[in-house]
């Protein structure tokens, strides 16, 4: 639930990660689902938003309600803290108490509830939505670890694969992920086996990274076809989507950016898609791995002075 000096686009953010993490191991969250999730966990002092929201003749989707959120709290803020959305002043008259509380004449229900679709109430009042949550939550619970006691262990929305599948070749963008991660070293080089460290699952097993290496990634740049070096890549042969780590990157690389159709990076002055948005907040990576003998010709090459195909070659 949000509190009222929470930050809204934070909220909105953990709201989204949770998805990605549950989708993640198997267990996707409709967009449905996650707009409900979102009007019923706002504080109350967004009520009458709500109320504008639900009396929309159209259905509600994720980036029409973020959006509009978006636009309240920056309004709030631009009037210091005591704006309510336009459209909301249109459904009574109402005003803002010292404690944030909502206050005025009540507005009627007139329309169908968004989550039970009966007659006389809001989302915020439906009787099955804190069922609904107490059970969304227990199941939450049960696919997305939670582990503060051991912070030297590392955690992630990850499966597992069974022993008979062959790995993915999907790679993922992860926001939370602290390594680049694969399931397959066939793609390595300048391999070296490791210590094992234990990956915390989100359905709550355990696997462990067993070595690490380098991976050289082909993309496609406004340039054209450029190549940069992923070093440092964990080898997990149970996980069941390869992981770019977006906070790694960005500490070896440069900065990223989230929007509307996908994430992107900007090195040495050329802004150049990262991933692309495949629904539900995630994000698929816009780079081909190259085979280990492709990869140094590749290498070869550069040394004679064709530097310029590298975006980013980073040494161990």
């Amino acid at each position: 639930m949000m509190d009222e000096d929470d930050d809204v686009l934070e909220h909105i953010n953990k709201l989204k990660t949770l998805a990605e993490q549950l989708d993640a191991v198997g267990a996707p969250v409709s967009e449905d689902d996650l707009v409900i999730t979102l009007l019923g966990s706002l504080s109350e002092s967004y009520q009458f938003l709500i109320t504008a929201l639900e009396s929309r003749a159209d259905s509600l989707s994720w980036e029409l309600v973020t959006s509009r959120l978006l636009h309240e709290d920056m309004k709030r803020k631009e009037q210091g803290g005591g704006g309510v959305d336009g459209a909301a002043h249109g459904q009574g008259q109402a005003f803002m108490t010292r404690d944030n509380k909502c206050k005025g004449r009540p507005v009627k229900k007139t329309g169908a509830c968004h989550n039970c679709g009966k007659q006389g109430h809001w989302i915020a009042e439906c009787p099955s939505r804190v069922h609904n949550d107490a059970e969304r939550y227990r199941s939450q619970r049960a696919n997305v670890a939670q582990d503060e006691e051991d912070p030297g262990d590392y955690l992630f929305s990850v499966g597992r694969t069974s022993s008979a599948a062959k790995p993915s070749d999907m790679w993922l963008v992860d926001s939370g992920a602290t390594q680049h991660m694969t399931s397959s070293k066939t793609y390595m080089r300048n391999y070296k086996k490791m210590a094992p460290v234990d990956v915390h699952l989100a359905d709550d097993g355990v696997v462990q990274a067993v070595g690490t290496g380098d991976i050289v990634m082909s993309m496609k740049t406004p340039r054209g076809m450029k190549k940069g070096v992923l070093t440092n890549v964990w080898h997990i042969p149970k996980l069941s989507r390869n992981l770019f780590s977006v906070g790694r990157f960005t500490k070896d690389v440069g900065p990223v950016t989230f929007e509307s159709d996908g994430c992107f990076a900007d090195n040495k002055g050329l802004k150049w898609q990262l991933g692309a948005r495949e629904g539900k907040g995630l994000f698929e990576l816009c780079m081909t791995p190259m085979m280990p003998d492709e990869a140094n010709a590749a290498s070869s090459k550069d040394r004679q002075g064709d530097t310029t195909s590298y975006l980013w070659h980073l040494r161990l």
